[in-house]
């Protein structure tokens, strides 16, 4: 929820909470649609991910490092 309130705050950005459907990221990553994903937790850990994988098919998740994405190094 802290990063939702953050995300919301900064009014950057559309905020939007609402389950989805696996087809419905396979689809955003088949038309490019998809730029970014991140697994959060209670931990204050903020996690990208770089791919994903249903009915055995891997799918890529862009990480643009360039623009600050991805792991810290």
């Amino acid at each position: 929820m802290s990063l939702i309130e953050l995300m919301k705050e900064l009014k950057e950005f559309k905020v939007t909470v609402r389950e989805f459907k696996v087809q419905e990221m396979i689809k955003a990553v088949e038309e490019g649609r998809m730029y970014e994903a991140f697994g959060a937790g209670t931990a204050a850990i903020v996690c990208p991910v770089q791919s994903f994988n249903y009915n055995d098919v891997t799918y890529k998740i862009p990480i643009e490092v360039e623009k600050g994405a991805g792991p810290l190094t």
